[in-house]
């Protein structure tokens, strides 16, 4: 009450000298009031010491108790059977050393933390600061929860946010699912149930081991999340990303960032994946690269759809499909490609829509194609064309047989037509129903017409072309060489015309389903792109 004496002495210094009180009040009514508000908050500050939310370490048993006691130190040595009890935390040891003042301590052999949320914690050694809560613990630290089991040698545990930190590597083992998880450094929220491991973590599960650059689990949603490098390996497939994460709930899992799963025979990589490990279904969205060892294939696109189970995936927005050969390479673009393993015919791939494709050999458009590992066939459906060298082909249908890359023998099924282009007016014309070409080192040699063949052609000799010759019949062998047409054999009674070259008539020149597609054709593998 120091203050109010000093406040009653000045009152009374002003009246025996008979000063007008009003006057001071209103001169220096800033000063009593700084004066009174310094009185106010000297007060409240008195009254919060003593009432300090700090609550003291509390020692609740010791066998032995002794005071060692100088200029810097002043601590209690307590031995045998130690226990201590601070904010909610009961603390066991074999020896210990009590600061009152700093209210800390420090424990030593078989020390044990019982936490109120339910953790248990061992260690060689305690270093524990009553005031901030926190306790460094090591030496053979073990924190207990649950099902979980953490192993480590060096331990910080913050009491007031429930934050356990520990560095110099450490162990975690969840009885539950039988893992295990090492790292250099780890975090332990323990309200919020969220691990954070960095450096070196590796966490080994009876079907699968992840190693990784950072790691976040969390034990109440148990989604894991891998925010660095991570490597993902099973007996079936080997997955990297540097960010995804994990729902052991659902087994949903999301990989980005140079995603990538290989598998056996195939590998996927992407910008990211999406994968469900119940239904062993998954989606990729961009950049996406799927490739095959077993075929030499490689499909590309920004979006795929993959069922492991079925072996089938489907790729659109800007498929490709890249085949490889011994000498060459094929490249197809469609709307969307499907790649699928049939029991029967082994492996088959579709392209729907808008398919064109560049071979240095061979090229071609359709609307749609299948292609069959087994039979090494290749179908071509709707409006198809087909060229290689000089000659376009087309029909209502299209069959390929390949042999390495190469066109060993088509079939051109109903309305087929043949072209081979000599120069910007003058074209050799086939067509029949049906038709058989024939290939040898990549190049048409022979050609078999079956119903209502029609030729159009130009013989020549030394000095040049001789005419225009126009024939028909129903069945005819032809003979090629370099594309040109060298000897036409009709099996049947044929009729034949022979025209001059001047001034001739569409009728004699054109049969009646010319045309020629050769602006369409692509002319490399950037081209398949452009569709007319």
């Amino acid at each position: 009450m120091a203050h109010l004496k000093v406040m009653t002495k000045l009152l009374s210094f002003l009246i025996k000298d008979k000063i007008n009180l009003s006057e001071v009040f209103h001169s220096h009514l800033k000063t009593f009031l700084c004066i009174f508000i310094f009185a106010l908050i000297f007060n409240c500050s008195q009254f919060f010491s003593q009432t300090d939310s700090t609550k003291k370490i509390v020692l609740k048993n010791a066998e032995s108790l002794e005071f060692d006691s100088d200029d810097q130190v002043k601590a209690q040595r307590l031995i045998g059977n130690v226990i201590f009890e601070h904010e909610g935390a009961t603390m066991y040891c074999d020896s210990a050393y009590l600061y009152k003042e700093t209210n800390s301590l420090d424990a030593f052999s078989n020390v044990r933390i019982l936490n109120e949320t339910g953790e248990t914690i061992y260690s060689d050694t305690l270093y524990y600061q009553g005031n901030e809560k926190l306790a460094k613990l090591r030496g053979n630290v073990i924190l207990e929860e649950e099902n979980q089991t953490l192993v480590t040698q060096y331990l910080d545990y913050d009491l007031n946010t429930d934050h356990a930190y520990y560095y110099g590597g450490g162990k975690l083992t969840n009885k539950t699912d039988s893992t295990e998880l090492t790292s250099k450094i780890g975090n332990y929220f323990t309200k919020q149930k969220e691990l954070f491991f960095k450096d070196d973590v590796v966490l080994i599960h009876p079907s699968y081991t992840i190693k990784s650059d950072t790691m976040m689990h969390n034990t109440e949603t148990e989604i894991t999340y891998y925010l660095g490098p991570t490597y993902i390996s099973n007996e079936e497939s080997n997955i990297y990303c540097e960010y995804g994460w994990f729902d052991k709930k659902t087994n949903n899992s999301k990989l980005q960032k140079n995603a990538k799963i290989e598998l056996e025979e195939q590998t996927l990589s992407s910008d990211t994946i999406l994968y469900n490990q119940n239904t062993s279904i998954g989606e990729a969205f961009s950049n996406v690269i799927i490739e095959d060892t077993s075929q030499n294939l490689l499909i590309t696109g920004n979006y795929a759809y993959l069922n492991e189970k079925d072996s089938f995936t489907l790729v659109t927005n800007e498929a490709l499909l890249i085949q490889y050969f011994d000498a060459d390479t094929l490249y197809l673009h469609a709307d969307t490609l499907i790649n699928y393993q049939d029991s029967i015919k082994g492996r088959t791939t579709i392209g729907y829509h808008k398919v064109k494709f560049f071979k240095q050999d061979f090229q071609g458009k359709c609307d749609s194609l299948v292609m069959i590992e087994k039979d090494s066939l290749l179908y071509m459906y709707k409006e198809p064309v087909l060229w290689s060298d000089s000659s376009e082909m087309k029909s209502d249908t299209i069959i390929m047989k390949q042999n390495n890359g190469k066109i060993d023998k088509s079939f051109f099924k109903k309305n087929a037509f043949i072209l081979s282009v000599l120069d910007s007016s003058k074209f050799n014309q086939i067509s029949g129903n049906n038709m058989e070409g024939f290939f040898k080192n990549g190049e048409l040699n022979k050609i078999l017409v079956f119903q209502n063949a029609l030729t159009i052609y130009y013989p020549e000799d030394k000095d040049g072309y001789i005419g225009v010759n126009k024939a028909s019949g129903e069945n005819l062998k032809i003979t090629l060489k370099e594309s040109q047409i060298k000897k036409i054999v009709f099996l049947t009674p044929n009729q034949a015309q022979l025209f001059p070259l001047s001034n001739p008539n569409n009728d004699e020149v054109l049969l009646p389903n010319f045309s020629n597609n050769n602006a369409f054709r692509p002319k490399s593998k950037e081209q398949i792109f452009n569709w007319p």
